[in-house]
């Protein structure tokens, strides 16, 4: 059998808060830290990089947790029959 690959991308909207919290550590990156040009970017990638992969992790821990909760209810109903 040959190995399939997930290219699924989970897509997960960003919310005003989300927009906001970046926007003031944008603003507090640029103010207090002294970065040139090149380190700047990096960080910045290196930031987006783990923010996305925080959010992913969040999604999948959620879906997980609802999963997880689905099935409890699924025996207590079985139960109660």
């Amino acid at each position: 059998m040959q190995d399939m690959k997930d290219d699924t991308e989970i897509v997960i909207p960003k919310t005003e808060r989300f927009l906001e919290s970046c926007k003031e550590l944008s603003d507090y990156i640029n103010k207090n830290l002294n970065l040139d040009h090149k380190i700047n970017d990096e960080f910045i990638s290196k930031l987006l990089k783990h923010t996305k992969i925080t959010r992913e992790e969040a999604f999948k821990s959620g879906i997980a947790l609802a999963l997880g909760l689905n099935q409890i209810q699924e025996k207590q109903n079985l139960k109660n029959k």
